[in-house]
């Protein structure tokens, strides 16, 4: 089984080639703006490291957040085109998941990523990776009542802030940890799935917002919800 893997959720643009265990190929660069003039040229770039034509990869898999609405939406729509004209499946991996990857299995572990505001994305995960919560996004005082009890390893890019805004009042510890390629444990994430036989809401990428997004419409106040 050969999968091509997209990030665009976040901070990064990043891509991988997997054949079963190996991974082929990588490349990620950070990236707060230009993913949709960079993700092209990556894949084909990966692809060509990995030594495979379009016509060799079996499936696709993308982060689908949550993370930044128009990396998602770019990481998506590239991934689906790339299958589209291929007819292949497309798996969508929540970047909550890629986030708690590196912990290891003896931890229950707390994905903690940046919203950019003052709440935190977050999702509990058990020591074999498998979700106890389910996404979501929350202010720092609403995390006690979310979480079953712990103790719990907090990782992620919003961690730190998160353990820092609680001041100790929780009990979790920080693990400083990052995937070194996004694309690469989302491929990994992926191809387990396949291998367990992935359901059909695995096959059918969707983007996991878990809020509006906020745009300045002109005439309409300083800010308001898009329409999804």
């Amino acid at each position: 089984m050969r999968l091509l893997a997209l990030d665009c959720a976040a901070g990064t643009c990043a891509a991988a080639c997997l054949a079963d265990d190996d991974c082929l190929a990588s490349a990620s660069e950070p990236m707060l703006r230009g993913h949709a003039e960079r993700v092209a040229p990556m894949m084909a770039d990966t692809l060509r490291a990995a030594g495979l034509g379009p016509q060799m990869i079996d499936a696709v898999a993308v982060t689908v957040g949550p993370g930044a609405f128009t990396g998602i939406r770019i990481g998506l729509s590239a991934a689906r085109g790339f299958a589209l004209a291929r007819g292949l499946p497309v798996l969508g991996v929540n970047c909550l998941e890629v986030a708690v990857a590196p912990l290891e299995a003896d931890r229950q572990g707390l994905a903690v990523l940046e919203t950019k505001r003052r709440d935190f994305y977050l999702q509990g995960f058990a020591p074999d990776k498998t979700p106890l919560t389910e996404p979501a996004a929350l202010p720092a005082d609403a995390v006690a009542s979310f979480l079953p009890a712990g103790p719990w390893t907090a990782i992620g890019d919003a961690a730190a802030r998160l353990i820092d805004t609680l001041g100790g009042n929780a009990d979790l510890t920080l693990d400083t940890r990052r995937p070194p390629n996004t694309a690469l444990a989302a491929a990994r994430i992926a191809m387990q799935r396949l291998r367990d036989g992935a359901e059909e809401s695995d096959l059918d990428a969707r983007p996991l917002y878990l809020r509006p997004p906020d745009v300045n419409l002109k005439g309409r106040g300083p800010a308001a919800a898009a329409p999804q």
